[in-house]
């Protein structure tokens, strides 16, 4: 069966269109098990490169060896056994294949480094990692600071595809994607296929900058040690980030942060394009199943749209959405629709803004120039079912500045479990239609 479903197809479709005339062939990202093995058994086997006497349990360093077989050939095989790398970690190159067998696994040496990965994909272009394995150091490392040791990480690189990665135990993030702020280049066509991430101590995942990243069947559980503890945490670091064409689809959290969150914050100084679609998403008790935030200032026009579908959030420890500073000018349009809420609010706040299936709110901290707005909510379940409900409110919109809302739109509410009076706490400006 093909990884990808029809939502992906067609996303991939749509894609071509602009990339056209490049060598990274589109039609190449969905492989069956089949494929892969054929494609494996043509790769060099790197085992062939170590000594004589070779250990098989993952207590010797061969880093430097394995390293040496990535910089020689483009089309490998990992030693079907436990390795043990260094904080070096393993550099991949361009135009590279690497393929992990079924006993395969790189496992991070304890170290005292606040920044490091496990693989590391840096500037480079038209690579295909095959069922990774990786185990980092989060519960044996030997230093304090920092959080930054990632099992994977690609930065500034282009046509990167990850079949079936499983990432556990990272002092950081499980995959991270990002830039280093200097030559001003993004990440673009990333593919991570049927991931399975645990136990990271910072996220799952995190985008930081990328264009036209698709992330399909995935499942990110226990993210908790530092924050943000989210599942999948897209949050640029400043404006010349760029967070454009970010597809989700299927993907399952269960975390002590939140399962998503989109926080546009620091995409201050620059008009452009921001375009998400989680399609699919399910979270069970996180913090949030899912956190929106996005400041509008003078100084930046975003366009776009942010389209959230299909989620379905149990059990989460405060709300199962929560919009916070969303302003109504200079931000995409946010719409979530056709998802369902239940049992939100399990660390029984009494605040209707901490204790509601939907909180739409603003932290009066922070400085935003207009009101809040610019989402349509639409087909959503609410329900509380448990024997003694804790859900203070199926919405809660407020403003702490009393400057309310406006292009606010919301439709086709059910709610269930919570007593008439306190189903919803609505501001001046936001359009209810029961």
């Amino acid at each position: 069966m093909k990884l990808l479903n029809i939502f992906f197809i067609s996303a991939l479709f749509l894609l071509a269109q602009d990339l056209k005339g490049q060598d990274f062939s589109l039609a190449n990202v969905s492989k069956t098990k089949a494929e892969i093995e054929k494609l494996q058994n043509n790769a060099f086997d790197l085992t062939t490169l170590l000594p004589k006497g070779y250990v098989v349990n993952g207590t010797v360093d061969y880093t430097d060896i394995i390293q040496k077989g990535l910089n020689k050939y483009k089309s490998v095989k990992m030693p079907n056994f436990p390795v043990l790398i260094n904080f070096k970690g393993l550099t991949i190159n361009s135009n590279s294949d690497v393929f992990f067998q079924k006993q395969s696994s790189l496992i991070m040496l304890p170290n005292d480094r606040s920044t490091y990965a496990i693989l590391d994909i840096q500037r480079k272009e038209n690579v295909k990692i095959y069922n990774a394995n990786l185990i980092g150091d989060r519960f044996q490392h030997k230093g304090k600071i920092g959080e930054w040791g990632m099992g994977i990480r690609i930065v500034e690189s282009r046509n990167v595809v990850f079949y079936n990665p499983n990432v556990r135990n990272t002092w950081g993030d499980g995959i991270y994607l990002g830039d280093d702020n200097v030559n001003s280049v993004h990440n673009e066509n990333i593919f991570i296929l049927n991931c399975s991430i645990i136990s990271s101590r910072r996220n799952g995942i995190s985008i930081i900058s990328g264009e036209n990243v698709f992330i399909q069947d995935g499942k990110i559980s226990k993210s908790d040690g530092t924050m943000p503890k989210a599942g999948l945490d897209i949050e640029p670091n400043n404006g010349s980030d760029v967070i454009n064409n970010i597809f989700v689809n299927n993907l399952e959290t269960s975390n002590e942060g939140a399962g998503v969150m989109i926080l546009l914050n620091k995409l201050v100084g620059r008009a452009g394009k921001v375009n998400i679609s989680l399609n699919g998403h399910s979270d069970n008790g996180g913090s949030m199943g899912l956190y929106i935030s996005n400041l509008e200032t003078s100084a930046r026009r975003l366009v776009g749209t942010i389209s959230i579908k299909n989620s379905n959030y149990i059990n989460n420890k405060t709300n199962g959405i929560f919009i916070e500073n969303y302003a109504s000018i200079n931000t995409p349009k946010l719409t979530i629709s056709d998802s369902k809420i239940k049992n939100s609010n399990s660390s029984n706040n009494k605040s209707p803004r901490w204790g509601a299936g939907i909180s739409f709110g603003r932290d009066s901290r922070k400085a935003i120039f207009n009101k809040m707005g610019n989402v349509q909510i639409k087909n959503i379940a609410i329900v509380d079912n448990r024997q003694y409900p804790l859900m203070r409110a199926g919405l809660s919109f407020d403003d702490d500045n009393g400057s309310n809302f406006e292009n606010v739109n919301v439709e086709g509410i059910e709610v269930q479990g919570i007593k008439t009076s306190d189903q919803f706490y609505l501001k001046a400006g936001v359009n209810l239609k029961r």
